[in-house]
């Protein structure tokens, strides 16, 4: 069980943010407005959280550049060079962007966006994956297979 109490002041109003979250059983904080569901998203992110975190759901996570620029460099910051390189053709692969991997990071659809998320962290371990459906690239009702995480704690921002 991970129990998670947080406190934060937003537009004048005090929010506290409670959870008990079993692994790998998505925990769901409805948030309803856009800027409540970014200030939540930022502080379980930056609030010196001891687990390794894994965010989905916000554009300022990718970098600047092409698709496979951003999945190389998440992949790179993990491992060397030439085990990043492997894990981009398997990524690209894995979820069909080799189409796409040098447009822009910028022309890409939502759908897209999620992809190239997933593949950026396709190889990757996670404590706890923060997922936010309102107000990013994330559609409130896309299903997100939680299988590959199971040993992670969930948390769902909608």
């Amino acid at each position: 069980m991970f129990s998670l109490d947080l406190s934060f002041k937003f537009k004048d109003v005090d929010f506290s943010f409670k959870a008990e979250c079993e692994k790998g059983k998505p925990h769901i904080f409805e948030a309803g407005e856009e800027a409540l569901a970014d200030r939540l998203f930022a502080e379980l992110i930056f609030s010196g959280l001891e687990p390794n975190i894994l965010a989905l759901g916000d554009k300022t996570m990718f970098i600047r550049g092409s698709v496979s620029r951003n999945i190389y460099k998440a992949l790179r910051f993990r491992s060397n060079k030439k085990t990043a390189r492997s894990q981009l053709e398997t990524a690209l692969d894995e979820y069909s962007l080799r189409d796409i991997a040098q447009r822009n990071i910028k022309q890409l659809s939502d759908e897209q966006l999620f992809a190239v998320a997933l593949a950026r962290s396709h190889f990757r371990t996670a404590d706890l994956l923060v997922v936010k459906k309102i107000g990013g690239y994330i559609k409130k009702e896309t299903k997100i297979n939680f299988e590959k995480w199971p040993d992670a704690y969930i948390i769902e921002i909608v």
